[in-house]
Order: structure tokens, then C-alpha cells, then sequence
């Protein structure tokens, strides 16, 4: 269990096996709430938000205004971090901790969602994280001016890049929905619900009990317009 306080503390309690507790690897467990402290959060820092997966933790902080890591300019962004288990890349840490079955402290996933490179041309520059929500074994976040990111496992599409990757182990924008403006973001346990701003909802990942609300049990590798 996670939960965050008014002033800003992130608390979790509860089974910490996969290290989603945040307290290191002396403890396993916890019966009443612990103030997590450790790892690459910073002392300053003001939880706003913290959400839980199968066996992963992810928080945010407030915006903060500074330089930004990705273009070195001067604007309002905030900080996500993520610990736990890593086994399918849902901690979004990037490349070199790929063969990290675990994290049992914070460590920062971005400051800022987005940095355009030559392969991904369309990102943008350090967007500030309006929302994340935790999947069993992936994570998706809402990005200031309506974008979509996801990273970890994509077992049943919940990527929603056509299946082009088993797992992503750093956040990527969903280039399908681009052109939309995203305002509210859902992971169940392995799909993914949106809502943008003209009422329109989509959905994608597996399907197999019909949560996705296509009218089928088929599973979808890319974002699906609901038909009304």
C-alpha cells in the first residue's frame, strides 16, 4: 500500500518482497505506514502522487521551476520515481537496469516525460507529468499537454505500439495518440483507458473479459476509439 500526505511524504506499508516499499532490502515487510526517504529522493522533494503495481511503486512531485535536464532551458517540471520489481521494464529506468529484477529504493525515472532523439523525433522537450497510473507490470503517464507515456511489459499490447516491442524499459509516447488531447489516463492490470478532451475514449491492451468495451474479447495492440 502507498499513499502520500499533506505534506508531501510518501508513506508505503505492507508485503515489500520486490523491494516496492522503498526501504532497502532490510525490509521485506511492514505493518504500520513508513516514511520512504531513501534512495534518490531528495530532501526538498513534495510528493503529490503515488500509484501501485502488481509489485512496483511510482511517485510524483510537485512542479518545480528550474533547468530542465533534457534542453538545459529554464522551465516548470516535475519529478517521477519508481522502485520495486523490474522484471518487465515497468519501472521505466532505462537501459541500465535492464537486468534488474528489482529496485528496493526510489530512483529517478525523469525529470520531465519526453527527450526528442533521432528515433524519436515526435517526443517532446521534458513535459512536466500531470498523472501516472501503475499497471501489473507496466506504468502510463499523462503529460502536461495531453500526451500519452507508457514503459514495461507489452505481453497484451498495453504498449499500444502494434506490438512493435516486448518491453520498454523507459518511458515512450504513444505516437497513435498524438494528435489527441489526452485530459485522463487508467492502467488496469495489463490494459489501458483515456479520455481526451473532446469526450472520446480509448482503450487498449488485453480483452479477454471485455473490459475494453469493443464489443469483443479480442486483445488490442494500438489505442481503439470506443464506437457509441
Amino acid at each position: 500500500v502507498v499513499f502520500v500526505t499533506h505534506q508531501g511524504q510518501l508513506l508505503t506499508m505492507g508485503g515489500g518482497r520486490a523491494g516496492q516499499l522503498g526501504h532497502g532490502p532490510s525490509v521485506q515487510n511492514s505493518s504500520k505506514p513508513l516514511i520512504v526517504n531513501s534512495g534518490d529522493l531528495r530532501a526538498d522533494d513534495f510528493i503529490i502522487s503515488a500509484v501501485a503495481g502488481a509489485s512496483h511503486t511510482v511517485a510524483c512531485t510537485r512542479k518545480e521551476w528550474g533547468k530542465s535536464v533534457c534542453s538545459g532551458a529554464e522551465k516548470a517540471i516535475n519529478r517521477v520515481y519508481a522502485f520495486g520489481g523490474n522484471a518487465h521494464g515497468q519501472l521505466g529506468l532505462g537501459a541500465g537496469y535492464a537486468s534488474s529484477q528489482m529496485v528496493d529504493v526510489p530512483r529517478l525515472v525523469a525529470c520531465g516525460l519526453g527527450k526528442r532523439t533521432l528515433t524519436r523525433p515526435l517526443e517532446p522537450d521534458c513535459a512536466h507529468c500531470d498523472k501516472v497510473d501503475a499497471g501489473a507490470h507496466h506504468t502510463l503517464a499523462l503529460a502536461h499537454g495531453g500526451l500519452v507515456f507508457v514503459w514495461g511489459s507489452n505481453q497484451y499490447g498495453q504498449l499500444g505500439d502494434d506490438g512493435n516491442a516486448t518491453i520498454r524499459h523507459e518511458p515512450s509516447m504513444i505516437v497513435a495518440l498524438r494528435k489527441e488531447f489526452v485530459t485522463d489516463i487508467a492502467a488496469g492490470d495489463m490494459h489501458n483507458v483515456v479520455v481526451t478532451s473532446a469526450g472520446d475514449i480509448w482503450s487498449w491492451g488485453r480483452g479477454s473479459e471485455g473490459q475494453l468495451g469493443h464489443g469483443t474479447l479480442s486483445h488490442e495492440k494500438m489505442p481503439r476509439l470506443l464506437t457509441r
